[in-house]
């Protein structure tokens, strides 16, 4: 499981990447375009007795004449409930809310919600004008004021499952994913065949990372749907959660064998199997996201052949690196430095620091400023026991924000080598200045031990 964890820091994708299902929309949606809200919609032209304006008897006779003409004729409704409300006599909130209806049909937004506010602000306890306002907030991504309009209308007494999915979407669009999963869990009680509110709370115990108590929701959901390769996605995530890489894996192979793969799962599944060691598996995933990538994302394969390099499988990374090409998809000048840098480890690592030599001169003539290059080279020539040369790139290194300490400790090893104690002192004391360790502390107190025994040696 270490191994595992430390897979999780190192190699995968960026947090805000982490899970599989690469949601563009949180789950829990309700449905406000489909044939469910049409149908809600159409009933909202019908009066109510409860919670609706009192209307005068030629009010009643209007609104019998207008109704037919809403689905009839529209355009000609709408001008005669403009007429009637511009004319400046006293009328019922019901044609303010009526006209909104219409505009809100017509996706003329703004003057829906203009009606929408007036029919609320001549008639308070209007419920459906509270709730349709709810709704186009909703459409248009104002989550916060739909939410405001969606209490009101619970406060007024409605109590149906599409208000309380609605709610519980909202909360989960601005964060408040506790009081979200207890808005699906009232709408889940009304409608409990309702696979979206189902899928609210999935995706409100996921946000917050309550895997234990997901588990069995996601095995309600591959029972009602046991085809549906998202669902395996999702019980995948739940398994990285717990720290169960293995049945993760299984999740996403049957996703991939239901239809549901992608190159964002493969490369997940990919680093699962990294992570448990079975590298010929990863290699093989690593490779199929290189293939099947519209736009490939270079930055997570280089991280993979690295973690391959630092566990020891040279032939693994020297099977993925072979596969990358600098000309196919998305690489950003930082991401070519880190590709040739890999390509001088695997040449090191076939012992043949000439070609690994050569490797990192010419990235540094393109990317001269690159602090993994310059230590790199640095290195190279310690190890062969030129330190003019590695003293001038740790140099160099030194200069780079972000490589400070790290060239300032490997030129102190150098000149260590060369018995420049006191030089030396002066670079671990200012190292470790800036990331202070007991590692440097101790090391700092021989190098003061050599510092007088020289000083010893100088006066005698």
């Amino acid at each position: 499981m270490k191994r595992f964890q430390i897979l999780f820091c190192i190699i995968l994708l960026s947090p805000s990447e982490a899970w599989l299902f690469a949601q563009q929309e949180k789950m829990g949606e309700p449905d406000l375009f489909g044939p469910r809200f049409q149908r809600y919609f159409a009933e909202s032209y019908i009066p109510l007795k409860e919670r609706e304006p009192d209307m005068s008897e030629l009010e009643l006779t209007l609104i019998q004449k207008i109704g037919p003409m809403v689905e009839e004729d529209p355009e000609f409704a709408k001008t005669m409930l403009e007429g009637m409300l511009e004319g400046g006599d006293p009328v019922s909130a019901t044609f303010d809310y009526l006209l909104a209806n219409l505009y809100f049909n017509g996706d003329s937004i703004e003057n829906a919600e203009t009606r929408y506010l007036q029919a609320i602000e001549k008639y308070p306890s209007y419920r459906r004008a509270w709730k349709n306002l709810a709704v186009l907030r909703l459409r248009d991504s104002r989550f916060e004021q739909a939410l405001e309009a969606l209490v009101k209308t619970i406060e007024l007494g409605d109590t149906s499952a599409d208000t309380y999915g609605m709610i519980g979407f909202c909360h989960l669009q601005v964060g408040d994913y506790l009081s979200s999963e207890l808005a699906y869990n009232m709408a889940a009680l009304q409608e409990p065949q309702n696979l979206d509110w189902l899928e609210g709370r999935v995706q409100a115990l996921i946000d917050m990372e309550q895997f234990e108590k997901l588990l069995p929701l996601m095995e309600e959901l591959i029972r009602r749907q046991p085809r549906n390769p998202k669902y395996r996605i999702l019980m995948a995530n739940a398994y990285i959660g717990m720290e169960n890489p293995i049945l993760a894996a299984q999740s996403i192979e049957v996703a991939h064998l239901l239809g549901g793969g992608s190159p964002g799962s493969l490369l997940q599944l990919a680093n699962l199997y990294s992570a448990e060691g079975v590298f010929d598996l990863s290699v093989q995933n690593y490779i199929k996201v290189i293939e099947t990538s519209e736009k490939l994302r270079p930055a997570p394969l280089l991280t993979a052949v690295k973690y391959l390099l630092e566990n020891g499988e040279a032939v693994s990374a020297r099977l993925l690196i072979d596969r990358l090409q600098i000309d196919q998809g998305d690489w950003s000048a930082s991401d070519v430095s880190k590709f040739r840098l890999l390509q001088a480890n695997l040449a090191l690592s076939d012992g043949d620091a000439a070609e690994a030599e050569s490797i990192l001169k010419a990235a540094l003539e393109s990317d001269p400023l690159n602090g993994d290059l310059l230590v790199e080279m640095g290195m190279l020539y310690g190890e062969r026991s030129d330190l003019a040369r590695a003293l001038f790139y740790f140099d160099e290194a030194i200069g780079i924000p972000g490589y400070e300490y790290k060239g300032l400790v490997l030129k102190s090893r150098i000149l260590l080598e060369q018995s420049r104690y006191e030089e030396s002192l002066s670079l671990l004391q200012r190292a470790n200045s800036i990331q202070p360790s007991a590692y440097l502390d101790q090391l700092i107190g021989r190098v003061k031990d050599a510092v007088s025994r020289a000083d010893l040696v100088s006066r005698s």
